[in-house]
Parts: C-alpha cells; structure tokens; sequence
C-alpha cells in the first residue's frame, strides 16, 4: 500500500505582551491601544494569536473594571487566542529564591483563572532572563499543571547550537520542560507580506516541521490587521499563503507545540536581553558587576528572609510577600539598578515596596529595636544592621560608613545615590590643599579608604556600635575610634582621633554625609543652615560656611528632614551629585570637618548628632 508523505509546514504563531514590566497607572494612557488591539483582533476570526496578560495588565482589569475581559473571554470561547502565563508582578525570573518563583506564577495564574476561567499552558520570561535550575521551579507542587513551555528569545537557541526556529527539551535535575523559541520582530507592516513569506520558508529545512513565533507588540498588530485600501497586510499575507498550497500554517503557541512531536535535547545557558542583545552572561555576574544593583538585590534577598519567617498570621505574610513581589518587577534592575543615573524614580519605587514589605513583617507592639551582625551584601564579612521602628541603618566594617539609610515612615532610603564611594559618616583626614580640591569637586585620597574598621564593642541593649581603623597621614600613623550610637530618631556619631606617630600632626578631619535628593514637581529640595548667628536658606547648589551651629535638609518629596548638628561649630562643604552636569539633583556631599593640632599620643574628640523626622504642619521652603 502506498501512503502519501506528508508535506512538511512551517508553523507561524504571533504573539504579544500586554502591560507593562511593572505595576503602573499608565492604564488608561494605554486603554486605547488596547481598544485598537482587541477590535482588530475581534474582527479577524482568522487570526489564531497567544497573550501574554501582565500583572499590570491584570490590575489596570480590576481597578478600572474595564470591558476587556469581557472581549477576551469572548475571543477564548471562540478558541481565537491562548493566554500565557508568568509572574505577576513580571520579575526577572532568573535572581529570584525558587519559593518566589513559585508564588509568582502561582498568582498570576489564580488571576487570570478568576477572570478567564482557564490555566495557561506556557510562561512567559520578561528580557528572557534565564537559568537552567528555574525549571524545578517551574515543576514545582502546585505549579507543573500550569507550565509547559516556556517562550525563550531564539538567539539562545543558535548559541546552544540548536535550531533558533524548533523547540527543543532542556532538562535539570530530572525536571524537564520545552522551550520555544520567538522571534522578537518590530514594524512587521513595513516588511513586504511576499518578503515575509519566503523568508519563513526558506526556514524550511531538515526533516521536521519547523515553528517560527513572532513577537510583535499591540501597535505592530494593529498595522498589520489595519486595512489600506480595503487590504490590509494580514489580508495580503494570507492570500499569498493559499496561492501556494498552504506551505505556512498559522497557529497558536500551544497548537503547534501540542502536536506530540519529539523535540531535539538540548542546553541553554543563564543568559538576559538588553538593549535588544543577549548579554552572554548570568544575571548573577551582572548583579556582582553593578554596586548598585548589587546592594538593591541583597536588599531583596534580605526582605525574602524576613517575608518568609512570618508564622501564625496569614494575611501579614501574604502581604509581605505581595509588596516583596512587586519590589522584584523587572524593570526596577534592568532600568533603574543596572542604568542607576539614567531613572532614579525606578530604585525609589523598587526600594519603596521592599520597606513596605519589611514593614509588614513586624508586629506591632512586638517588635524591638535591635542592632545585629548580618553578611547583607554576601562579602564573607558581616555588617550591622540598626533596625528601629522608624529607621534602619546598616554599617560597613569595611569604610565604616552607613550605606543604607531606611526612613520608614517615607518608605524611602536616603543612602541610595547611583555613584560609588558615597554614603553617611564616611570618615577623613585631609591637607588645606585637599581640602581645597574638594571644594570644587575633586576627589582626594581617603587615608582610611585602605583600612577595615574593627569591633571594639557592640552593645545590642543600648544600640551602640564602637569601631576602630588604622590610617597612614604623610606617613604618620593615626588612629580612629568612632561610636554610633542609634537612637528612635536618627543617630549621634563620636569620633576620638589618636596621633600614634612621633611627630606632631596638623591637619583636617571631615565627616561626609551623602544625602539622596529628588525633585517634587520641579521644586528641588532646599538646605538651612545657621552659620556666623545668621540663617541661610539656599537650593541643592555648591557653597561654604563656617562656624555652622546646625544644618538642615528639606525634602519637599516626602516631607522629611534631616537635622545635623555637633559639639564644636564644625565647617561646612555642600556640593550637588548631578548626572552628567545636568541641574537634576541626584544626590548632596556634605562635608563637616574641623581643624586639628595633635602631639605624639595626644587625642581630641568631635560628635556630629543626625535626626530624621518628618514635618508635620509646616510648609517647606522650596522657592
């Protein structure tokens, strides 16, 4: 009996994202591509297309109760388009614990089956951030009834030497899962609907069918369904499909995969998009190559310890994990951590979620201000974290600085300043030159920057840390003993410097203090200062004073002030962080210091006492 050989098809599916990588209130400047999205999908029944719903999209649903999801599961019965899955709050995947991975998913499928009914069969990664171990993840308890496959950009594919155009099997640790892969296609209606065509068939090759997924944005789909004409390129497209004996099939996602097909085995390593280019390396190596990124991801990992300790009261730690979650949203890293000067707004927002979830997990009336050693930024080496009611500070050993400064009733960190070598009490002593090279900006060497401050004493009933570092000054040894000591308010700082050498040393000591700024509504923050019996009140500019008796920061943005005074009338140097000589303030140098004159064994003492508040029934200054 002769039996006729099946031609082989290329499969095309399309497919879009809608939503944002973080939740936003841009749902109605979006709406009406939406509108346009879902009427030009309604209206051509011919079309089979796969969605990938956000949790933006999900929470622009809900907040506006908007008739889309009356559309879409009109479009589901009529078996039109698939929905795909993923996390809701749209994180990179690839950086997360397993048990967030989980969650995740877990509530972006609860919502979309609460909307539409159905559980989606694939997963969607945003930047296609991927790693090898998240497919347990993935098969987890509660979660394998939802994965299937996940989408993954083709470049990976042909880096794996596998076909960037067949879905393939990746395995890990006996968990398996199909891959497929997309292709990521902008301003489809400008490439010619016969252009197209050959090039999907001259994909044709090899023994099997070959699946070519198309990932076009709302807008993209909208120029192609849209008729000029009375054509419109979609229309043109499958003209030309049924002129040549329907060599190209349309399909959805799961359609094609489902076809019980054994796909090649195969490897792919971690790997991210940026800047529409895989980046060739972990998200991993990425993170321990940008400081700041880096500091917001230990920060993440800190508050998933926290979220997850929670026991006994479900719904403080569902709303622990829910803020987590969304601190985890993708573009929070991509734009704002690994691109830290260009959208400061981004790590605000990010870290903003991350206090509020830490701020969950305490009970109140139960928690106690503490003080512990905690490896917070995995180094090897512990650092000391003040937690209080209102504020958190967390110390260095290493420059024996602040470097996270949590205003909680802000939801905000003061310390977070996208250059390196900033923070609060970063400790120096300084020439009259240097001293003039730092009023106009330039950096000078730092005599403790080479040295790891010691614990002298760390008193977790009265909140004190006690430090001690070595430093070389012209080549003469001089120490430093520096005590915080924490309070509900802020924080007092003395310092004790010691000339260990044999000769007399004259010099200068500064204190810095890095405060991070914002603009609110274009007004920029403001600065007073009590100097020579006169107060100054001056924007976030470059200045000088003498003799100050107080100095205060003003942050119009969240009502919030930070009070800084001393024992001795210190000198004052405040000089804008801006981003490329732009007037947008990222940041302010504080510099207080003083003038000392030490003989061989002999020590003077200087104490600068910080207080944050929040203003309450006062106007700021912001002229």
């Amino acid at each position: 009996m002769n039996l006729e050989k099946k031609e082989k098809k290329v499969r095309v599916c399309f497919c879009s994202v809608l939503g944002e990588y973080n939740i936003s209130d841009n749902f109605d400047e979006s709406s009406q591509i939406y509108k346009d999205f879902f009427a030009q999908l309604y209206a051509n029944q011919n079309l089979p297309y796969s969605i990938h719903l956000t949790g933006d999209f999900i929470h622009g649903l809900q907040k506006k109760n908007h008739s889309f999801s009356g559309i879409i599961n009109d479009l589901l019965e009529r078996k039109q388009i698939e929905l795909i899955g993923g996390g809701y709050f749209s994180p990179l995947f690839s950086m997360l614990p397993a048990s967030d991975i989980v969650g995740q998913i877990e509530m972006l499928t609860l919502a979309i089956r609460k909307y539409f009914g159905i559980r989606p069969k694939g997963i969607f990664l945003p930047f296609s951030a991927w790693k090898p171990s998240m497919i347990t993840s993935f098969k987890k308890s509660g979660v394998s009834k939802v994965i299937e496959y996940c989408l993954l950009d083709n470049r990976y594919f042909s880096r794996a030497d596998l076909n960037p155009y067949e879905p393939a099997c990746i395995e890990e640790s006996g968990k398996v899962i199909t891959v497929a892969p997309y292709l990521n296609i902008s301003n489809l209606a400008d490439i010619q609907p016969q252009e197209f065509y050959l090039s999907l068939i001259k994909k044709n090759t090899g023994s099997s069918n070959k699946t070519v997924i198309v990932l076009l944005s709302p807008n993209d789909l909208i120029n192609i369904l849209k008729k000029e004409k009375e054509e419109s390129w979609f229309s043109t497209f499958l003209e030309i499909i049924k002129k040549d004996d329907n060599k190209v099939e349309i399909s959805k996602i799961w359609s094609t995969i489902n076809q019980k097909q054994v796909y090649p085995r195969g490897f792919i390593e971690a790997n991210l998009i940026r800047d529409d280019k895989p980046e060739n390396v972990s998200i991993n190596k990425m993170l321990i190559e940008s400081n700041h990124a880096y500091t917001m991801y230990n920060k993440m990992l800190y508050v998933h310890t926290l979220a997850n300790q929670v026991r006994g009261d479900k719904q403080r730690k569902k709303t622990a994990l829910e803020s987590l979650w969304q601190a985890e949203s993708a573009t929070f890293f991509t734009e704002g951590a690994f691109n830290p000067h260009n959208n400061k707004q981004l790590r605000n927002k990010c870290y903003k979620h991350l206090i509020m979830a830490e701020k969950a997990t305490r009970v109140q009336g139960v928690f106690s201000n503490s003080i512990i050693p905690f490896d917070f930024n995995m180094d090897g080496l512990d650092e000391y974290l003040s937690q209080r009611e209102k504020i958190n500070m967390y110390v260095s050993l290493f420059d024996g600085k602040i470097f996270e400064c949590d205003f909680l009733p802000a939801n905000k960190n003061y310390a977070d300043i996208p250059y390196d070598n900033t923070g609060m009490f970063i400790d120096n002593i300084v020439t009259e030159s240097d001293l003039q090279e730092i009023m106009i900006g330039n950096e000078v060497n730092n005599v403790f920057s080479e040295s790891q401050y010691n614990v002298l004493k760390c008193n977790r009933g009265k909140c004190t840390l006690k430090l001690q570092a070595n430093g070389d000054f012209k080549k003469q040894n001089i120490s430093l003993r520096k005590e915080y000591s924490f309070s509900d308010n802020g924080v007092d700082v003395q310092y004790i410097i010691k000339n260990e050498s044999t000769k007399r040393i004259a010099a200068y000591f500064i204190a810095e203090i890095d405060i991070a700024v914002n603009e609110c509504k274009n007004k920029i923050p403001t600065f007073s200062i009590f100097a020579e019996d006169k107060k100054h009140e001056i924007k976030v500019s470059s200045a000088t004073f003498t003799n100050i008796a107080w100095f205060q920061f003003n942050d119009c943005e969240s009502k919030t002030k930070f009070v800084i005074d001393a024992n001795e009338a210190p000198n004052l140097i405040i000089l804008p962080i801006n981003y490329k000589n732009t007037e947008t303030p990222l940041g302010v140098r504080t510099y207080f210091y003083w003038h000392f004159d030490l003989e061989p064994s002999l020590e003077t003492e200087k104490m600068l006492f910080m207080k944050i508040d929040k203003v309450n029934n006062q106007k700021i200054s912001v002229q």
